[in-house]
């Protein structure tokens, strides 16, 4: 229970935290620059919305309320996409590693959200037993 769910995670359940962090990843490129194609922030970020949504609830599908998930993955696709967009934003260069420790400060919120859920959920349980 290394996550704070049920179980742990199956494979198929770690097919969602691949898509939640790759939708993420590849909107940031996208908006970097680096895949050469132009998309509009407000369509990145509803797709990046999207992988969150379903991404964070295949994480959790079987292991803890699908809906519960589903926040976790907006959270932390939304965070880190955002993050990366506030930092690049306006700037001449920037460096790989700078995207990088912008994305990984930006999903960190999704990590408190993680942790608390299934706390939260716990003693909501436990209350009314």
């Amino acid at each position: 229970m290394g996550d704070g769910w049920g179980s742990e995670e199956s494979q198929v359940n770690q097919i969602g935290i691949y898509i939640v962090a790759g939708g993420a990843i590849i909107a940031a490129l996208l908006l970097w620059g680096v895949i050469p194609v132009a998309v509009p922030v407000s369509v990145l970020a509803a797709a990046v919305a999207v992988c969150g949504l379903v991404g964070g609830a295949i994480n959790v599908l079987g292991r803890g309320p699908v809906a519960a998930g589903a926040v976790v993955g907006v959270v932390m696709a939304l965070g880190g996409f955002c993050a990366v967009y506030f930092w690049i934003n306006g700037r001449e260069s920037v460096r790989w590693f700078e995207v990088m420790i912008a994305f990984v400060i930006g999903i960190v919120p999704g990590f408190v959200v993680q942790y608390l859920i299934p706390r939260m959920l716990g003693v909501r349980a436990e209350a009314g037993a």
